[in-house]
C-alpha cells in the first residue's frame, strides 16, 4: 500500500493474513451450506502453474476477480430467497475481496479498481475455471454432488488468463469441445457457435 507517498513495509511473502482470511471465508461458506442442509464439500488438492512471485500475484488477482463476479450472483439468490442477513454477510466478503484485489493490482502496477461496475460471473463459469487447478481424482467426493456443469475453458491467445493491452489487435480464442457432451454437435463446425462478450453490468453481446 501507499502512505504519504511512501510504500508501507508489507511483505506478502512473509505475511499470511490473506490466507487466514480466506480460511475464514471457507469456514463461513461451510457453515452456511450445513445450516441450509446442503452438501458442504471438503477441500480437494490443487496445483497452480506459477513459479515466481509476479505470476503468483497475477493468478491471485484473476481468482479474486472471478470471486467478486460470482458473489454478485450469490447475493441475487439470497435476495430472492428473502434472507437479508446472508446478503449482508456476502456483501461484507465482497468488500474484503475488493480490498484484497486492489492490493494485488497495485503490486502489478495497475489501477487498484479495475472498473466502475464489476462483471458478473455465473457460478458455473467460476466452478469450471476452478477445475483447471484441481488435481484430478483428489476430491474426497464425486464432483456430481455439486449441481453445476463443468464447461470447457476458452483460451485467449493460448493462455487461460487473457491479459491483453488495450489497442487495435487480433485476439485468438480457442476451446477444446471434445470433452463436452453438450458441445458434441458443434465439434469441427462453426455454424451455430457464438462468442459472447460480457463487461461490467452491460447486456452481453454475442457474435
Amino acid at each position: 500500500g501507499i502512505s504519504k507517498g511512501r510504500l508501507i513495509n508489507f511483505d506478502p511473502k512473509k505475511n499470511n493474513t490473506h490466507a487466514q482470511q480466506e480460511q475464514q471465508h471457507a469456514l463461513g461458506a461451510i457453515a452456511l451450506l450445513k445450516g441450509a442442509g446442503r452438501f458442504a464439500p471438503q477441500p480437494c488438492k490443487y496445483t497452480f502453474p506459477v513459479s515466481d512471485f509476479a505470476n503468483a500475484i497475477n493468478l491471485a488477482e484473476t481468482f479474486t476477480a472471478v470471486v467478486l463476479g460470482a458473489l454478485q450472483g450469490a447475493n441475487v439468490a439470497f435476495a430472492k430467497d428473502g434472507v437479508p442477513n446472508l446478503v449482508q454477510l456476502i456483501s461484507s466478503v465482497i468488500g474484503q475481496e475488493g480490498e484484497q484485489n486492489g492490493y494485488y493490482r497495485i503490486v502489478l502496477n495497475r489501477v487498484p479498481s479495475s472498473s466502475p461496475f464489476l462483471t458478473p460471473v455465473p457460478a458455473a463459469f467460476a466452478f469450471s475455471a476452478l477445475q483447471m487447478f484441481v488435481v484430478p481424482g483428489s476430491c474426497p467426493f464425486p464432483l456430481s454432488n455439486i449441481d453445476l456443469p463443468i464447461l470447457p475453458g476458452i483460451m485467449t491467445n493460448g493462455d487461460p488468463v487473457g491479459l491483453v493491452k488495450p489497442g487495435d489487435q487480433t485476439i485468438r480464442f480457442s476451446a477444446d469441445l471434445t470433452g463436452s457432451e453438450a458441445a458434441g454437435p458443434y465439434v469441427g463446425k462453426s455454424a451455430g457457435l457464438f462468442m459472447t462478450y460480457t463487461t461490467g453490468q452491460q447486456a452481453p453481446v454475442s457474435v
